[in-house]
């Protein structure tokens, strides 16, 4: 990545990133998760830097005028997160117009709870941001609990030009992004928020395992199957210390890449082969 830090006259960092590979899409939520784990290590403030304006526009306090950090007159009201503020070094939206700006809504309003939450619980503080949006962020855990579990066929991270229906990783993704919201709500203070969203968590967690159960593995889709996929989703539900999956989950994922291990690793699922990823 090829990032600028900027900043408003209250000195709050802002966090512009350049995706390397993506036509040049800056503060993209899915290009800056990948990395989150090396922000948490490094310098957590950082996470803090790259939410707060992908915040600040599903809130829309940055349109208003022409002193605005991002001069343009747009409404967001989408209920789930956006997936990209522009094409770097201009946020100026430009996606909009291509109707790009929202295209992955499950993975990326998952993204910015897991982020929230882990940067949350690496400070051991109640983040800056958070009185500002916990509004937002609750709009997005009651996105993933309506549309989390079994998601219709969207572009993703994994398929960023298409989707696949009933996508078992994206579900993982989207129920330990609840889990997520119950650990922001703990860090808050919010323990009956807590113990609602962990427990909507871990029902559908516990309903995942049989949507997606085939037999010695799960399947990459919940109606296909057969198939199977890396569940690399996973590491949030550790890192996070959810515990929303058991351990027999791990163990049987495990088993089943070391049984599709290839010359260059484990493929990303069944319907292709490692050289191609």
């Amino acid at each position: 990545y090829d990032g600028k830090l900027g900043s408003k006259t209250s000195a709050q960092a802002f966090l512009f990133s350049k995706g390397c590979s993506s036509a040049g899409h800056t503060a993209s939520v899915v290009d800056n998760f990948p990395a989150s784990p090396l922000f948490l290590y490094y310098n957590v403030d950082a996470i803090s830097a790259f939410l707060r304006p992908i915040l600040m526009f599903a809130n829309n306090e940055t349109y208003g005028d022409f002193l605005s950090p991002f001069p343009r007159n747009i409404t967001y009201s989408e209920p789930y997160c956006p997936h990209y503020l522009g094409e770097y070094p201009d946020a100026g939206l430009q996606c909009w117009e291509k109707d790009e700006c929202n295209s992955m809504p499950i993975e990326a309003t998952a993204d910015v709870l897991l982020m929230f939450a882990a940067a949350s619980l690496a400070e051991k503080k109640v983040p800056p941001t958070v009185e500002d949006y916990f509004a937002i962020l609750t709009r997005f855990a009651e996105y993933l609990i309506a549309h989390g579990l079994d998601p219709v066929a969207q572009p993703s991270f994994d398929y960023p030009k298409g989707g696949v229906a009933h996508d078992a990783n994206l579900a993982m993704k989207a129920i330990i992004g609840i889990g997520a919201y119950a650990k922001i709500c703990a860090v808050i203070g919010l323990h009956e928020c807590e113990t609602a969203y962990g427990k909507t968590a871990l029902d559908y967690a516990s309903k995942w395992m049989k949507m997606a159960d085939d037999g010695e593995h799960y399947r990459l889709a919940y109606d296909q199957p057969g198939s199977w996929s890396l569940k690399y989703n996973l590491l949030w539900d550790q890192l996070l210390g959810t515990k929303l999956f058991p351990a027999e989950v791990y163990e049987k994922e495990i088993l089943e890449y070391r049984r599709r291990t290839e010359k260059y690793g484990w493929p990303l699922d069944s319907s292709r082969r490692s050289e191609e990823r």
